[in-house]
């Protein structure tokens, strides 16, 4: 069994050169180091990876559902429905995976 992340929505406070990410509970989620150096806390680095490796195909689907052509900022226009619905289902699979 998956262990539950850090609940949400999470916050940024930062103090010095130092940031500090943290749940809705006040739990760390991830430390900035000065350094740049990032230190995910057990459990909320698998929910880091899954968010960042889905937004690009979450962002396509919500775009084909909206019937959005070009991405750069286009008109709505005609929806495939079919192609939005394979899409919307892809990108789910990756957020949930």
């Amino acid at each position: 069994m998956t262990a539950k992340h850090t609940p949400t929505p999470w916050y940024i406070e930062m103090s010095g050169g130092e940031y500090t990410i943290k749940g809705s509970n006040g739990q760390t989620v991830l430390l900035i180091g000065d350094d740049r150096r990032l230190i995910p806390m057990p459990n909320d680095g698998e929910l880091i990876l899954r968010a960042v490796n889905a937004h690009e195909a979450l962002v396509e689907a919500l775009e084909a559902m909206l019937g959005i052509n070009n991405p750069q900022g286009g008109e709505i226009g005609h929806i495939d429905y079919p192609e939005a619905v394979k899409l919307a289902r892809a990108a789910l699979a990756k957020a949930k995976d």
